[in-house]
């Protein structure tokens, strides 16, 4: 069942139906008994995460809300908060809760991250790309960062540095589709600006 301190690891279930079924499970029980839980901020923020998995955005923000009434400094609930906001599109406050948790823990990599990837949707790429390289600067192995800031530098029209940026997604995780894929792209890219030079 439940727990705060050893939560489970639903990547062990490679059948859907079976992640859901547990997820429900989990939530009914906490949702049940959350008022005589040691740890209510940490019991809400699980649950937040539970209906995250689910994409039940709406009840993801209520519980991350609530754990951040009873502590309204905790990096991980604004940084859950954030995420949730991001997937109904409220960049603005995602935003707002990804500053809130790095003011709390500066060398929060995936908060970094996180408030590059809303920032670059808002166009605001210089910014978006300080948040990358900090986040790579706390993590450099990160795949997906390295891949977000060479998509960001291309955006740029910085095509050599973007493309260091996939090559080192590429070296980190070999089977990585997207950053192939960014990588093709750029070199095409590049090609053709030298053949126009």
């Amino acid at each position: 069942m439940y727990c705060v301190s050893n939560s489970i690891d639903y990547s062990i279930f490679k059948d859907d139906v079976l992640k859901q079924r547990c997820y429900s499970i989990q939530t009914g029980v906490i949702e049940d008994k959350i008022d005589s839980m040691p740890d209510r901020v940490l019991s809400y923020l699980y649950l937040a995460g539970l209906y995250y998995q689910k994409g039940m955005w709406d009840e993801a923000i209520v519980n991350c809300y609530k754990s951040l009434q009873i502590k309204p400094d905790h990096a991980k609930a604004h940084y859950n908060l954030g995420a949730a906001l991001v997937q109904q599109g409220k960049l603005d406050e995602a935003i707002t809760h990804f500053t809130k948790a790095l003011r709390v823990k500066p060398y929060f990599a995936e908060a970094h991250y996180s408030l590059g990837i809303a920032l670059a949707r808002q166009s605001k790429l210089d910014k978006a790309i300080r948040h990358f390289t900090e986040s790579l600067r706390i993590e450099p192995e990160n795949a997906k960062a390295h891949l977000y800031l060479g998509v960001t530098l291309a955006r740029q029209g910085k095509l050599d540095e973007a493309i260091k940026h996939y090559t080192e997604a590429l070296r980190i995780n070999p089977n990585f589709t997207a950053a192939q894929e960014s990588l093709n792209k750029a070199l095409l890219l590049q090609n053709k600006r030298h053949k126009n030079d």
